[in-house]
């Protein structure tokens, strides 16, 4: 019997020592892979329920050092073949990430110049446009850390040409450009070359410029602002929904208020008076109080809509009011001496205050007698100026690890539509007069292949209204999740993820003719054309 044991031993020995199974989570967040599986790309969701990518239930990994050790780990283990390339790529990601995070730079270069050449072998596009954008993006941040800044920019503006109409693409190179130049100029510029892709982001370039005293500027971005927001489609309703509505009372008025003195500064005092008008008009009808049903009874639900609506419209004139308050001092100021204006703007009584971010500008209206005065009010503007400055960095400052929850996930052909296939896509006539509500949902794809799909469906949209552009009114990228609630003596509720749905407002335009409430967002405009040939030879779509 001492012979055959020997032999097991021998066999045992001669095997290749598998790594700790935790070593792959520690590293990129997600398990080990089987004979079938990577892990990554490919695996079974919950009961078969919300059959979603892997990305959205990505565990949470390591840190530093030992996360780097995790990752040399997981990349030696024999269980790691060669079918699962992709995951291998992946790894090497971590790898860099967790090398910039514990300083090491030019080691995370290596790291990246290895993951991209395991997908330079497969030639595979999926790779070139999932893991091989998020290697640029993370090769970028590392070029910055090793002071490399026009390499930094190069590799990271390459990748948006590469894949110029993901919404998420766009927003981790904005925000890796952001933490090492924060600079007003570098924001502005950033913020306007995607809002045509993500029109949030017009109301970032209002209020930066608002912040700026720019407000010529900031009058030209405020017109293209929306409130719309695209319709709820599909029996899915957003989380907080029922109360963001209240919210965005509140919000409004305080645009409409900012824009107001906006137009103001900039020479527009009719505009100005016109805007605060419609404003409280606006918030009046906010709180119109509900009608009583057929038996004359006005239910529960509908009495506490109406007292959240007025509390929300009582939140919203403090903010109009303020700065109704500071367009009448700006006037009442206007060639006074400068000691006369500060005593208006800094005696005022407790809750009669102007806005802080124009108080310089109201200062400005204001005569300067002598040097003193002339370097005062330098002083103040200045101050100011610097405060802006340091709470835009604190603002735009990122940890490395921030960024793992941005980069682009693995993608494979099965993530993307089917030829011709109409799963998942919405389009209908919006409820802004002309425009129209379209949007892109799957349980399976990758956030960044629903946006290119989305804005693909939009050109489509307004291809088949004849017009040969379309600007992006609204549109809101959702994490869609399943709630289940399952036992018998006790019940326990899990959040499932189902996939990502983008949804568009769009306005068709033909020729560069806008609706005339847009005159000024010919800058938005995005060529149906263009949409279509990088995108439809790619998802292979003929949607008409």
């Amino acid at each position: 019997m001492r012979m055959p044991l020997l032999i097991a031993a021998a066999l045992l020995a001669a095997m290749p020592a598998h790594a700790n199974p935790g070593d792959f989570p520690r590293c990129d967040g997600y398990q080990a892979p089987q004979k079938k599986s990577d892990g990554i790309t490919t695996t079974s969701g919950f009961l078969g329920i919300g059959t979603a990518t892997v990305d959205m239930r990505r565990g949470r990994a390591s840190r530093g050092e030992s996360a780097v050790k995790a990752c040399d780990a997981a990349l030696a283990d024999p269980a790691l073949l060669d079918i699962h390339w992709m995951r291998r790529a992946h790894l090497y990601q971590a790898k860099a990430l967790h090398q910039i995070a514990a300083g090491d730079a030019a080691g995370a270069l290596e790291s990246l110049d290895r993951s991209d050449a395991v997908g330079r072998a497969q030639r595979s596009p999926l790779f070139d446009d999932s893991v091989g954008m998020g290697n640029a993006a993370l090769r970028g941040f590392a070029l910055f850390r090793l002071e490399r800044r026009d390499e930094a920019v190069k590799v990271l503006d390459a990748a948006i040409a590469a894949r110029p109409y993901s919404i998420s693409l766009r927003t981790l190179v904005r925000t890796i450009r952001l933490n090492f130049d924060p600079s007003r100029d570098t924001l502005m510029r950033l913020l306007r070359a995607d809002a045509p892709y993500d029109p949030r982001l017009v109301e970032q370039l209002f209020w930066n410029a608002i912040l700026n005293n720019d407000f010529a500027v900031a009058a030209d971005y405020g017109g293209g602002v929306s409130f719309d927001l695209p319709r709820d489609r599909g029996g899915w309703t957003l989380e907080g929904g029922d109360t963001r509505r209240y919210k965005m009372i509140e919000d409004r008025a305080q645009f409409e208020g900012a824009l107001a003195y906006a137009l103001l500064a900039s020479g527009r005092a009719g505009e100005a008076d016109q805007r605060i008008k419609r404003a409280r008009d606006d918030l009046d009808s906010a709180q119109t109080p509900p009608q009583p049903n057929s038996r004359g009874k006005i239910s529960s639900t509908a009495a506490l809509d109406h007292r959240m609506r007025v509390a929300a419209v009582r939140r919203g004139t403090k903010l109009l009011d303020a700065w109704e308050r500071s367009m009448a001092v700006r006037r009442k100021v206007k060639g006074l001496p400068l000691a006369e204006a500060e005593k208006l703007v800094d005696d005022r009584p407790a809750g009669e205050s102007v806005v802080g971010e124009v108080v310089t500008d109201i200062l400005s209206q204001a005569r300067t007698t002598n040097s003193f005065e002339k370097a005062r009010l330098k002083y103040r503007i200045d101050y100011d100026d610097r405060e802006e400055d340091g709470d835009r960095a604190e603002s735009y400052a990122i940890k490395e690890y921030d960024l793992s929850k941005m980069l682009p996930r693995p993608e494979v052909a099965a993530m993307r539509p089917r030829p011709g296939s109409r799963d998942g896509v919405s389009r209908r006539a919006g409820a802004r007069p002309g425009s129209g509500d379209v949007s892109f949902a799957s349980n399976k794809a990758a956030s960044a292949i629903v946006e290119e799909v989305a804005l693909l469906t939009a050109a489509n949209y307004a291809r088949e209204k004849g017009a040969d552009g379309f600007v992006i009114v609204s549109a809101q990228l959702i994490q869609r999740t399943l709630q289940m609630s399952y036992g018998y003596f006790t019940t326990t509720t899990s959040l499932i993820p189902s996939g990502y749905e983008l949804r568009l407002v769009v306005v068709p335009v033909t020729g560069g003719v806008l609706p005339p409430d847009m005159a000024a967002d010919g800058w938005r405009v995005l060529r149906v054309a263009d949409v279509r040939s990088r995108l439809s030879p790619k998802y292979e779509t003929t949607r008409r």
